[in-house]
C-alpha cells in the first residue's frame, strides 16, 4: 500500500510543530523517525495514522486523501500510538 505526504504540517496557535514534511517511501522498504524529545515524531505518526488533522498539506493512502472520518481508509493501517 503506497504512502505519500506532501507539504504536511502541523501547528498549535501560531507554534509550528512540523513544516512542510515531503515523503514518499518506496513500497517494502523500512523507515525510522529519529530526533530529539520534542521534533515532532509522535505529532507526525498521529498525522500519518489519521489520529491528527494537519494544519496543511495532505497524507493519502493508496492514492487517497486520508482523512479523519475516513474509517474503511484509516482501518487498513496499524499503529499503536504511546499512551501514557
Amino acid at each position: 500500500m503506497s504512502l505519500e505526504v506532501k507539504g504536511l504540517g502541523k501547528r498549535y496557535g501560531r507554534q509550528w510543530v512540523l513544516r512542510d514534511i515531503d515523503w514518499c517511501p518506496e513500497p517494502g522498504t523500512i523507515s525510522a523517525l529519529i530526533g530529539m524529545n520534542g521534533a515532532g515524531k509522535t505529532t507526525l505518526l498521529n498525522l500519518l495514522a489519521g489520529l491528527y488533522v494537519g494544519s496543511c498539506g495532505e497524507v493519502r493512502l493508496a492514492g487517497f486523501p486520508l482523512r479523519r472520518h475516513q474509517v474503511a481508509l484509516r482501518r487498513k493501517l496499524f499503529f499503536i500510538p504511546d499512551i501514557r
